[in-house]
């Protein structure tokens, strides 16, 4: 082996090894179940409009692994007297970073299904009109995932790369 070729070698062995080359990936992954734990100490709460009370509870993730999508599913309950309005809810949304908490947060809330489970007001339109128009555009903050909950060795910044899978979802920063 000519020396130049060995020296060449040598130089780049070094400099993998010394430090300055180096490219380390750090990946946190967060399991379903713990981010609906962390969605469980946010509810239930109730928001009111034009007189409609109505109360959101039983968060739960619901992840399509086959596009990579995640959506928020939740009961809402509205009652007056004897009367009841019960449905299921799932929301669409993107989850983005807020710097000032370093959490994940599940913003720009849609309605992407709406089912009555029970309904015994003679005429529940007004109440489905204000959950579907005016109270799901009102949310606090919701938090999927808090980065500082977990090891202080995780970069408090947005991650690089998200890669959602069917019980998880994964952090990863180059």
């Amino acid at each position: 082996m000519p020396n130049h070729l060995l020296g060449l070698i040598v130089v780049l062995l070094l400099l993998a090894f010394s430090g300055e080359v180096s490219a380390e990936t750090i990946t946190h992954s967060v399991a379903v179940k713990k981010i609906n734990q962390t969605l469980a100490g946010q509810f239930p709460f109730s928001k009111s409009f034009q007189g409609t009370r109505v109360i959101f509870s039983e968060p739960k993730t619901v992840i399509n692994a086959l596009d990579h999508t995640l959506k928020l599913q939740m009961m809402i309950t509205s009652s007056e007297g004897d009367n009841m309005l019960l449905a299921k809810a799932v929301f669409k949304g993107s989850m983005q970073f807020d710097d000032f908490s370093e959490s994940y947060l599940f913003e720009d809330l849609v309605l992407d299904t709406l089912q009555i489970q029970i309904d015994s007001f003679t005429d529940s339109k007004p109440i489905v009109k204000a959950i579907k128009q005016s109270l799901i555009n009102d949310f606090d903050d919701i938090v999927l995932v808090n980065l500082e909950q977990f090891s202080s060795e995780l970069p408090n910044r947005q991650a690089d790369k998200i890669e959602i899978s069917m019980r998880k979802i994964e952090f990863i920063w180059k």
